[in-house]
């Protein structure tokens, strides 16, 4: 990167608000936010353009860097949009629920899942020479309440349930260590707690890959508050279990006491998307789109396979 970048902002409400603090910690050093498309609230950016659509802000900031953080269906249009203009583009997950009717395209190799808990201590070296592993297994708890879902959340929640929204860092970490193989079968079972929103459900079960591996997901929506969220990995061979700790991975492979906050790892995801050289990836922790088909394929399979309980 031999100049300054700019970043567009496209989308609304909570994700987007979220990189806000990751660009004032920035403070315009190597990148800077130009301009926001969508209702995004911005206090802390007043004098920052505002567009009401993507393709006339691509062609007024003609930015290196787009952000998008618009819900499902309408998010990988949007990152597709972004990407032929030659911008390098981080799209919020899930992206997509499924892979019915999914055809890459040329520009894809362009587009990254904006998942900074891979940033997280030591992660990277895990990607570049992931582990031997037998086991893998994610575990999620959560907490929703019935104030998390006013209007606007419950518009996002309509995109699939909580291995695409709480669970998909997880998963697609432990997806990226393991061996590529297809999913032989799934077992386990998924219960229906929807008090509040759709996506509020919990789930246990195992994916058995057809080179033997497995992968154990148990994901709950019973946190009793906020505070008592987690998101953690573990790599098992034999004896040895490797774990990938934090309320959202984000301790990697270091201590709890230690690990940075979201926004710290945000700006790193920031940081190594506007480094991207035409579409080319040069941090290992970024995820491709063309990477997601093989994680939305594990959670199609638990949800398709694994038995109700309600």
């Amino acid at each position: 990167m031999h100049s300054k970048q700019r970043a567009l902002l496209v989308g609304a409400g909570l994700p987007g608000l979220r990189y806000l603090p990751a660009f004032q910690r920035l403070d315009g050093k190597w990148c800077e936010l130009a301009g926001l498309v969508g209702s995004a609230a911005a206090a802390g950016f007043p004098n920052i353009p505002r567009f009401t659509q993507l393709d006339t802000a691509l062609v007024a900031l003609q930015p290196n860097v787009v952000i998008v953080t618009a819900p499902p269906p309408a998010s990988l249009p949007l990152a597709r949009q972004a990407a032929r203009s030659g911008a390098t583009v981080l799209v919020e997950p899930p992206v997509m629920i499924s892979l019915a009717g999914w055809t890459p395209q040329s520009h894809d190799g362009r587009i990254f899942v904006a998942l900074p808990s891979h940033f997280a201590p030591g992660l990277a070296g895990l990607i570049v020479e992931p582990p031997a592993i037998e086991r893998a297994e994610v575990d999620l708890v959560c907490h929703q309440s019935a104030t998390d879902f006013g209007p606007w959340q419950q518009f996002w929640n309509h995109s699939g349930g909580i291995l695409h929204q709480h669970a998909l860092a997880g998963i697609a970490l432990a997806v990226r260590l393991l061996p590529r193989t297809a999913v032989l079968k799934c077992t386990g079972r998924r219960w229906h707690r929807r008090q509040h929103s759709p996506a509020e459900d919990a789930i246990d079960a195992e994916v058995l890959f057809t080179d033997g591996r497995r992968l154990a997901i148990n994901a709950r929506t019973d946190a009793p508050t906020d505070l008592h969220r987690r998101h953690e990995l573990r790599l098992i061979r034999r004896t040895k279990v490797t774990k990938i700790a934090g309320r959202n991975l984000e301790a990697g492979l270091a201590e709890r006491s230690t690990a940075p906050s979201e926004t710290e790892l945000r700006a790193q995801m920031l940081h190594a998307a506007a480094n991207t050289t035409e579409g080319r990836a040069e941090h290992p922790s970024l995820l491709g789109l063309r990477d997601l088909p093989k994680t939305l394929e594990v959670i199609t399979r638990v949800y398709s396979d694994c038995t109700v309980a309600r």
